[in-house]
């Protein structure tokens, strides 16, 4: 996570031998690493050299490389309508990538300016930011590319919630058992009563649209509405709109997040940020596919509850707070319960909510 009002990013001394990694950079002269204590995937450092900044990253293994044909189709082409967007850097052999003799996976890319927030700070930021969407998606409209697979599963709500009926005979002796299964029960009833969305457009987005994947031009009032760029782009491909703007949505709504405080979905911000984006989006959204944005939340947040379960049974939770958690399980059973209870609030607000995105 990035701090909210500060540039990213704090300097760790026990770094790494990056020195084959900076010669298969030839815009590299003297390199000057720190390393960045943000994301939860892959690992990233601030790299100085000339009066130049860049963003190094170890691409997780969980990535298949094909993201990298992804986000250098998608980065250049934002880049010809005049929007601002990340550089991947070429190596000496012409690839956005260098592989090592470990198989370790590295990139290197411009630093872009600005600053993100972990949460929204106002129904106004939602409605900019949401507008900002808008036209990330009207500029990607025209596009040609093939997108290949990410390598990792996204918004496969099937795959989730069979992976936590897999989970559960497994783990009978797991002390959370008796709590993890009467929360997939309550899923599997909820999933039950789903309309078919299987008919929907597929749209090129960003995916994975958190709060903090936004980068705002600085940190007072003003700058806090104005939207730099998008970031943290791996997971770039075509989907239904309503996953796309479901996930932004049960990220943006919910001012506590996924672990602190009450579970508060914030209609004030859904209504903004639905106006926002309907009044910048350049293209046709029928019926069907409006309704569809209705639902997104109730979805993404139903199945982030089944994934959230299955990771309590296993401890599969690589980035569980040590520091008020015991153990991953009692994290990952917080995350679920708290996404069980935004999809109820979800659910019993669907009505306002078809309201504000018919006008």
């Amino acid at each position: 996570m990035r701090s909210p009002s500060t540039p990213p990013g704090t300097l760790n001394l026990e770094l790494p031998d990056l020195s084959p990694v900076f010669a298969a950079f030839p815009q590299l002269r003297a390199p000057q690493a720190q390393r960045l204590q943000i994301g939860l995937i892959n690992d990233s450092y601030l790299i100085q050299d000339q009066g130049q900044e860049y963003i190094l990253q170890r691409i997780n293994s969980s990535f298949s490389i094909g993201i990298q044909e992804n986000i250098l189709a998608v980065t250049k082409h934002l880049r010809q309508k005049g929007m601002q967007s990340l550089e991947l850097s070429l190596t000496s052999e012409g690839k956005s990538y260098t592989v090592l003799e470990n198989g370790e996976r590295f990139r290197l890319m411009t630093r872009l300016p600005g600053i993100s927030f972990n949460t929204v700070d106002s129904p106004t930021q939602a409605k900019h930011a949401a507008a900002y969407i808008a036209c990330f998606h009207n500029a990607l409209l025209d596009l040609e590319h093939e997108f290949l697979p990410t390598g990792i599963r996204l918004h496969d709500t099937p795959y989730h919630l069979a992976h936590l009926s897999e989970a559960l005979p497994k783990h009978t002796q797991h002390p959370f058992y008796k709590e993890v299964h009467k929360i997939s029960a309550n899923i599997q009833e909820r999933v039950s009563t789903w309309e078919d969305l299987s008919d929907l457009p597929l749209r090129v987005g960003h995916a994975d649209l958190k709060f903090n994947n936004l980068l705002f031009r600085g940190a007072s009032p003003e700058e806090r509405l104005q939207v730099e760029a998008l970031v943290d782009l791996d997971t770039l491909s075509p989907l239904p709109l309503y996953q796309e703007m479901g996930d932004a949505w049960r990220s943006w709504c919910n001012p506590n997040g996924e672990s602190d405080g009450e579970v508060e979905l914030d209609l004030d911000i859904f209504q903004a940020s639905a106006q926002g984006y309907l009044d910048a989006v350049a293209f046709e959204i029928k019926p069907h596919e409006m309704r569809s944005l209705a639902l997104g939340i109730e979805r993404i947040s139903l199945e982030l509850a089944a994934r959230f379960a299955a990771d309590t049974l296993e401890e599969s939770y690589f980035a569980w707070d040590t520091t008020r958690f015991q153990r991953a399980a009692e994290h990952n059973l917080r995350r679920a319960k708290r996404q069980l209870e935004l999809h109820r609030q979800a659910v019993a607000t669907r009505d306002q909510r078809l309201q504000f995105l018919s006008g």
